[in-house]
């Protein structure tokens, strides 16, 4: 057995949520339902390049689309993944996305408020990252916002508490300064 009928049949036993876990990765699902499996991707210029292999219809092609549109169109429909990537490619150029620094904080922003439509928490990566911003000079001059260190700690508080590890770890560090 190939290795790209390998990828295949390990895919098709994740879950849906996994597939979405890895947007920027190997995996896309189109926006029909169809279940697509990229095999090696590669991020050259802007666009990701890759095989597809459609499952239902056994059909393989190749395809050429931009990382800003996969996670723009994933952003606007409220996946907190897909805004934090793309914050993060607005604001440090990630996945060969032209910086945008006001559209990577808006982002970041949008990214680290909870989802009460679906009831679900706040992306942890970008509420620790949106601490950051209020917290680290080099950040707080990036976004163009005045350092707070009350709001940044409430961040990173809310970031600790939803159990990310970075935020917990810097939390830590900060109190122990602070004595």
């Amino acid at each position: 057995m190939s290795q790209p009928d390998y990828e295949v049949f390990m895919v098709m036993r994740a879950t849906p949520s996994i597939l979405l876990g890895i947007l920027a990765g190997t995996v896309l699902i189109g926006l029909s339902g169809r279940l697509q499996v990229c095999a090696d991707p590669q991020i050259i210029e802007g666009s990701i390049e890759r095989p597809v292999v459609n499952i239902q219809r056994g059909e393989r092609s190749t395809k050429s689309i931009k990382a800003e549109e996969v996670f723009l169109k994933e952003a606007k429909a409220g996946n907190k993944r897909a805004q934090f990537e793309l914050a993060m490619g607005y604001l440090l150029g990630r996945y060969s996305i032209p910086q945008d620094v006001d559209a990577g904080f808006e982002w970041l922003q949008e990214a680290a408020k909870p989802d009460s439509k679906k009831k679900k928490p706040p992306y942890t990566p970008a509420l620790y990252y949106l601490a950051l911003c209020y917290l680290d000079q080099e950040w707080a001059k990036l976004v163009k916002v005045s350092p707070d260190q009350e709001k940044g700690m409430l961040l990173l508080k809310r970031a600790h508490d939803y159990g990310y590890p970075k935020a917990s770890l810097l939390l830590g560090r900060l109190l122990l300064k602070s004595g």
